[in-house]
């Protein structure tokens, strides 16, 4: 009895630790199989986010998302994509988003659920008939869900009713030469900034406020936008925008490319406050500036839509701080809901950015590089590791029982 006991005790012993073994085998593969897909997430954000992630320098990190390549419309018109060059304004009382479509001569209206809600254009594909319109260079919306269309064509800035129905113009002052109104923003007073472009280089900026009669604005103020001392030329103000101190930012470019490629920005009393950028490839400079927006801290960030096609950063004061490469021809940009909108190769996409990882960078020095990102190489060192570890664990274990 004492042998067939301990034989019984034997062969039990013996069968549990197979089944322990095989128990510790599977859990050290299910653990190593973790380990891996751990790694691949930390080593490839495109796995664990479902974006592309855009290449950039200065270690500013920026995700893509596809937004539409069109705006798909619930009436049965179709898609109806954008051409290569928007401009892009958020009706906040609203809540939809305005595209001024310049190559398409038209702008579009789209409600929060990326529908279109309307088309303005004098052509045969508008929803609201504009036969007053014949471009759309730029477009921005007051605090009442006012509407400014930058009609370049036209030398003019119509003005529209939120219902889009057309309430008037700017007096645009007639002088020696025709002025093309290249870019319109809006501050928080509701006065109206306008980029007037002269072929000359007598470009200048408008500014127009409130009138005595209700609804009517009139011309506060104009100046040229050179910075003082320096010969008063002044190229095209591609756009216009407004921080929260109400200081405009102008993006001052050229028919040509590296020519005059750089951003000035004056304070709210319309005095010179700096001017930075310049014309070439490199971090900090343009080959042709396009497009403003203004995130939180007051961060400049400025688009270059030809050779370089990049979305460039730049703290309040002018020092650059990082840009993201990668994109087709960004021209719009607009801030929303932390998020920033750009028009981008016939589309709106959208860019994620880690505003903590924007760092001030002077850009004539070297700064010190920072951490490389993990290779392809890097990667599968890792993997490998894990799984000798992962071995090691089954082999001590088995060791064990």
């Amino acid at each position: 009895m004492t042998r067939r006991c301990r034989g019984l005790c034997l062969n039990d012993w013996v069968n549990r630790s197979i089944v322990n073994r095989s128990i510790v085998n599977r859990s050290t593969a299910v653990f190593s199989l973790i380990g891996s897909l751990m790694v691949c997430i930390v080593a490839n954000p495109i796995i664990a986010t479902g974006r592309e992630v855009l290449p950039s320098d200065s270690g500013v990190v920026a995700y893509l998302e596809e937004v539409s390549s069109g705006f798909s419309r619930a009436d049965g018109l179709g898609d109806v994509a954008t051409s290569q060059w928007v401009q892009l304004a958020y009706d906040s009382p609203r809540q939809r988003l305005l595209i001024a479509d310049y190559h398409h001569d038209r702008l579009l209206v789209i409600n929060k659920k990326g529908q279109v809600e309307a088309i303005l254009a004098n052509s045969s594909s508008a929803t609201v008939p504009a036969p007053w319109m014949k471009d759309c260079h730029d477009v921005a919306v007051d605090s009442q869900g006012n509407i400014y269309i930058a009609d370049t064509r036209n030398a003019t800035v119509w003005i529209l009713c939120p219902d889009l129905s057309w309430s008037g113009a700017l007096p645009i002052p007639p002088d020696e030469e025709v002025g093309f109104p290249w870019s319109v923003a809006v501050d928080s007073k509701d006065r109206v900034i306008v980029g007037d472009y002269r072929s000359s280089g007598n470009s200048r900026i408008l500014v127009y406020e409130q009138g005595k009669q209700p609804g009517l604005m009139d011309l506060a103020t104009s100046f040229k936008f050179n910075p003082p001392g320096e010969k008063a030329y002044c190229g095209v103000p591609f756009d216009v925008a407004v921080d929260s101190q109400d200081r405009i930012i102008i993006a001052e470019g050229s028919t040509t490319y590296y020519t005059a490629e750089r951003v000035h920005v004056f304070d709210r009393e319309f005095r010179w406050v700096t001017t930075f950028g310049s014309a070439g490839s490199g971090p900090g400079q343009f080959s042709q500036v396009t497009s403003l927006a203004v995130a939180p801290g007051d961060t400049i960030i400025v688009s270059d839509r030809y050779h370089s096609s990049t979305v460039s950063f730049f703290f309040r004061n002018g020092t650059y701080a990082g840009r993201v490469s990668g994109l087709d021809h960004p021209t719009g940009l607009i801030m929303r809901s932390g998020r920033l909108l750009v028009g981008d190769g016939g589309g709106v996409k959208t860019i994620d950015v880690n505003w903590g990882s924007l760092h001030p960078i002077e850009i004539l020095a070297n700064p010190e590089p920072g951490p490389e990102p993990i290779t392809e190489a890097g990667m599968l060192a890792l993997l490998v590791l894990v799984g000798i570890l992962s071995v090691s664990l089954a082999r001590r274990n088995a060791l064990l029982t």
